[in-house]
């Protein structure tokens, strides 16, 4: 991965130094920022930040340095026209990569957090059901021991009154099946209280929350600060 990572720079820069030699040896004059535009190319792929712009300061330098080794054997004015107007060329490219790569490191970087986003996304949803399943498996459960049970009670009751024939016999169970009532209708309307307080629809949410902290803690004999 080091070794990988390296690449892109050392045979960019290995290119500018052969097109130095070149040039030093036969001046490519106004063609020189096209073989300096070749290397220049790829120095997005390096990965490092602002490389182009590295690599364009590279450039000068060595434009430059033929510019002033070659400058006795070329006319003056020629020679500092054609490499000034490579050295534009060649930053204005620069310039444009270091642009382009700059929107695809902001593009990578906006994919990235949209996939993290859509993994919590996930996450959330997948807790979300696990709470509404636990919900559910607990409202099953409350209505099959509390509620059922109390029904059944309540039918052999009634049915064991219907086989008396002693009044005071009836009446006791028949007081007993109201208290068994009473206790159902209780905890039906705890069952609801529970799924949904219609506090929270007719105060809020704060009030519905502190009544609901409280009536928890009054269950459990807790002793509550509430904030």
């Amino acid at each position: 991965m080091q070794g990988a990572k390296w690449t892109v720079p050392v045979a960019t820069v290995a290119m500018a130094l052969g097109i130095f030699v070149v040039d030093y040896f036969a001046p490519l004059g106004y063609a020189v920022w096209l073989a300096y535009l070749l290397p220049l190319w790829f120095t997005p792929r390096a990965a490092y930040n602002h490389f182009p712009l590295v690599f364009a300061g590279a450039c000068t330098g060595l434009i430059a340095a033929d510019y002033v080794l070659a400058l006795p054997g070329l006319d003056p004015k020629i020679a500092t026209f054609n490499r000034g107007f490579g050295i534009v060329v060649i930053w204005v490219m620069a310039l444009l990569l270091e642009r382009s790569a700059k929107a695809e490191r902001l593009q990578a970087r906006l994919y990235q957090d949209l996939a993290l986003a859509q993994e919590r996304l996930r996450q959330l949803s997948h807790r979300l059901l696990q709470a509404q399943e636990t919900e559910r498996r607990q409202v099953a459960r409350d209505l099959h021991d509390e509620i059922g049970q109390a029904l059944t009670a309540l039918k052999l009751n009634l049915r064991e009154v219907q086989s008396l024939s002693e009044p005071d016999q009836a009446m006791s169970m028949i007081v007993d099946s109201v208290q068994i009532t009473d206790q159902l209708i209780q905890h039906i309307r705890n069952l609801a209280l529970d799924l949904r307080p219609s506090l929270l629809d007719e105060l809020g949410l704060v009030s519905a929350m502190q009544w609901y902290v409280n009536r928890q803690a009054e269950r459990a004999a807790w002793t509550v600060d509430y904030a």
